[in-house]
């Protein structure tokens, strides 16, 4: 039995079985979900450390990252939201969602991880993104 949350002037919040996508719900449609996640490593050895609908990370470039999904989004009407984290001196990092080498498709999305006063990308300690549709 999944979790339904409600209240006055809101939608609900569903979640089904462990896999299964948490789903917002507004009015009648459906369309505003949860449609992938992921939680990588991107310095030394590159990682996924933990994924929903992420098949694959492959590094491009240093601080450049693209994200592949396992099942295809249904167009490219989507929003990705992240951000990462070192642990050097380095500091943190923004995520810029979409790089200039690759716009964002059905099944995959480019990013770019910089720290503001450094010159270049930098690959970082924690990255977390989440793509919502």
């Amino acid at each position: 039995m999944g979790l339904v949350l409600s209240g006055a002037g809101s939608g609900s919040i569903q979640s089904g079985t462990s896999g299964v996508a948490v789903q917002m719900q507004d009015s009648a449609s459906n369309s505003n979900t949860c449609q992938a996640w992921v939680t990588y490593k991107s310095t030394s050895t590159q990682s996924i450390r933990a994924s929903f609908n992420v098949s694959s990370v492959t590094y491009v470039a240093t601080g450049t990252y693209t994200i592949n999904f396992t099942n295809a989004l249904p167009d490219t009407n989507y929003s990705t939201v992240g951000m990462g984290g070192s642990s050097s001196t380095v500091g943190y990092s923004v995520l810029s969602n979409y790089s200039s080498n690759l716009a964002p498709t059905t099944t995959a999305f480019q990013v770019r991880e910089y720290s503001p006063g450094l010159p270049g990308n930098v690959d970082t300690d924690y990255v977390s993104i989440a793509v919502f549709r």
